[in-house]
């Protein structure tokens, strides 16, 4: 009997030992429909409806998770295949799938099975070696199939019905145990999209199989099932391949999907158009005019509009300071001279760490003002360490519970009444990447109680706990979330209503957010913040370019834009500089870093939600640098250390960022054309 024919006339292959489709779930309990008759219990399950009676289990990446009773025990003597239709709704991390997971929670791989890693689907077969497959990675929120195959002799991976992956595989599959297979989450982490039918062989398909398989299911899942087997629409630009390993040069350097300026089809540089003093374009109708930089929606995208009233998207550099051979009566001609470069290569404003020089020079670019408010509190109570790149506090709690910090927050802020008027400044940093760890809540509870300054912490979550019915030996990953969306709201409230008290037209940029878990992916977290700031900075890494689904999300869920406030690559060619610190992106040669500068802009500019990003940094990190966050040096630079060039880059930047809004104006065509 051939497998596709056996699926259609739903009759379970007598090879076929586990097959769950959500359409058949009754009292959280989805039956095997292979002769194994293992059920699938699910905790708190969501179902969505597909095509026809077709439905996924909706996986909420907190709660919703099934777990296999395996009353018939799954052993693999033959090869083993797993397949499954999956949803990916985030981009980052780790994302269980299907398989028994590790009985060391701290290594999430499965044993045996399929996981997402930063969107890219990983098959694990664990023993005494270890066999993973990787594929590319999956578009998000689409459907795709992902099968997983291992026959003794070789492995293979399946996207959509075609091979992605194989390698030679010659180990046994791992026993029957006593970890239990998962569908949709792991012993501590869950899925966050959609799952569809899961199905398990006990011998691995083959390619014909793979594909019969696809064929047969793929018009349950719509959009992407069924439109997955007829070919999709070409993405009409152009890319170019870098290799990159991630943020240190030791790890597996990977190539990397890179779009140029040169690579957008259609496109043809232009004379940029007319710009007011601030940057702003002049092309489009000028819109209320109030004496300050402020934010507003127009036909859907996001602007920054300058004191003169006209769209203005802020292309920007952080920590423009002049090199240490610079003798300091000369800082003011490094301003004047560093102001008139920037400029000449498109930008139009200074990030974060700028100097009083800079903000004073002849035709000073627009620029921001960095507070550290609550780092500053903490400090003064002597409870903070110091760490790469941010404020370290004890227990990694900040102390926004402390009743003595509303007041300090005020006169922590009163020196902006001396920039109150200036009309040059854009917005208000308020602390920088301040910490999150997914355990926030956990370690606000073990926080000492009878400390005069540790002990409001505990009490703070003792009472939130205690308002929510929930008593900490019960408590879940939603409520970790949640209790980080309240700490968060309550800091941002605080620091929003003191500023407010001395500045009430500056844009409020809120602490530089930079955490992946916690804050990028807690979907109670931008609803809190978002009252409360302006524009929210982020400093963005860890993606190759701005994830276009991620971001307008964020600011779909706070009802304001984002700014993009660090970013940058470093290259290894650069002498003796060695890269190992800092969070960007590695990667080979100064041209590398040039395309990646150029695919990062184009990417941003294409958001929507986007106001502007700053590019990190104006030098670069200098050899003989001991601090935790540059040791050895490092390759952020627009400029080397010494002041002089990157020319490359520059070149790069120039082209793109003098194409702003051209740029913009295309790819809003193209997005209403119906285009990527």
């Amino acid at each position: 009997m051939l497998l596709g024919a056996g699926i259609r006339a739903a009759v379970p292959a007598p090879d076929l030992v586990g097959h769950w489709r959500f359409d058949r779930i009754a009292d959280g309990v989805v039956p095997d429909l292979s002769s194994a008759g293992n059920p699938l219990r699910v905790d708190h399950p969501a179902v969505r409806a597909e095509v026809g009676s077709a439905r996924s289990l909706e996986c909420d990446g907190f709660e919703t998770g099934g777990r296999l009773e395996e009353r018939t025990p799954l052993v693999f003597p033959q090869g083993v295949t797993l397949a499954v239709w999956v949803y990916p709704m985030r981009s980052r991390g780790y994302e269980p799938v299907v398989g028994r997971p590790n009985p060391n929670p701290s290594w999430t791989t499965p044993l045996t099975g399929i996981y997402l890693q930063d969107a890219r689907p990983v098959f694990g077969v664990f023993g005494g070696k270890k066999v993973v497959l990787e594929g590319p990675a999956l578009p998000l929120r689409t459907w795709s199939l992902v099968v997983a195959t291992a026959d003794g002799r070789t492995a293979a991976l399946w996207i959509n019905g075609r091979k992605a992956a194989e390698t030679a595989q010659t180990l046994a599959i791992p026993p029957a145990g006593e970890v239990a297979w998962y569908v949709g989450r792991s012993q501590l982490q869950h899925f966050r999209g959609r799952i569809g039918e899961v199905a398990v062989w006990n011998r691995g398909l083959a390619g014909r199989e793979v594909a019969e398989w696809f064929a047969a299911t793929a018009g349950r899942y719509g959009e992407a099932g069924a439109a997955s087997i007829a070919a999709r629409r070409p993405d009409p630009d152009q890319t170019v391949p870098v290799e990159s390993p991630g943020s240190r040069p030791d790890g597996t350097w990977r190539s990397r999907a890179t779009r140029t300026l040169a690579g957008v089809a259609g496109f043809t540089a232009g004379e940029p158009p007319p710009t007011d003093r601030w940057g702003g374009r002049m092309d489009r109708p000028a819109g209320r005019a109030t004496g300050y930089f402020r934010a507003e929606k127009i036909e859907g995208r996001w602007w920054l509009m300058t004191p003169d009233g006209h769209r203005y998207w802020n292309v920007g550099v952080n920590s423009v300071r002049p090199p240490r051979n610079l003798a300091a009566n000369g800082s003011a001609a490094f301003a004047a001279a560093a102001t008139r470069e920037l400029r000449a290569h498109g930008f139009n404003g200074l990030g974060n760490g700028g100097t009083p020089a800079m903000q004073a020079a002849p035709e000073a670019l627009p620029w921001t003002i960095r507070l550290s408010v609550i780092a500053s509190f903490a400090r003064e109570h002597k409870q903070t360490y110091p760490t790469s790149g941010h404020t370290g506090f004890t227990e990694q709690c900040f102390p926004v519970f402390h009743p003595d910090f509303p007041g300090w927050a005020q006169r922590e802020v009163a020196a902006l009444a001396a920039t109150a008027r200036d009309p040059s400044v854009i917005g208000i940093f308020t602390d920088n990447e301040l910490q999150c760890p997914v355990d926030l809540l956990d370690r606000h509870l073990r926080l000492p109680a009878g400390d005069a300054y540790l002990g409001h912490g505990r009490a703070a979550a003792e009472a939130w706990l205690a308002a929510r019915g929930r008593a900490p030996a019960a408590i879940t990953l939603k409520d970790r979330y949640q209790f980080i969306a309240h700490v968060f709201e309550t800091y941002v409230r605080i620091v929003h209503d003191a500023i407010r008290a001395v500045d009430r037209q500056h844009l409020i940029l809120g602490p530089r957010f930079n955490v992946h878990r916690g804050q990028f992916d807690n979907p109670w977290f931008w609803p809190a913040v978002g009252r409360w700031i302006d524009v929210v900075a982020v400093n963005y890494y860890g993606e190759w370019g701005p994830q276009r689904e991620d971001i307008q999300g964020w600011s779909e869920a706070k009802g304001r834009p984002v700014m993009l406030t660090e970013w940058y690559s470093k290259a290894m060619d650069a002498p003796k500089l060695a890269n190992t610190k800092g969070a960007g992106w590695v990667v080979r040669t100064q041209a590398d870093r040039a395309r990646y500068y150029q695919h990062f802009t184009l990417a941003a500019y294409e958001i929507p939600a986007l106001v502007g990003f700053h590019y990190f940094k104006y030098m670069d990190d200098d050899s003989d640098s001991v601090a935790l966050d540059s040791a050895g040096g490092a390759n952020k630079g627009l400029y080397r250390a010494d002041g002089s060039p990157w020319p490359e880059l520059l070149d790069a930047a120039r082209a793109v960022n003098r194409q702003v809004y051209p740029l913009i104006d295309f790819f809003d065509a193209r997005r209403a054309a119906g285009g990527r």
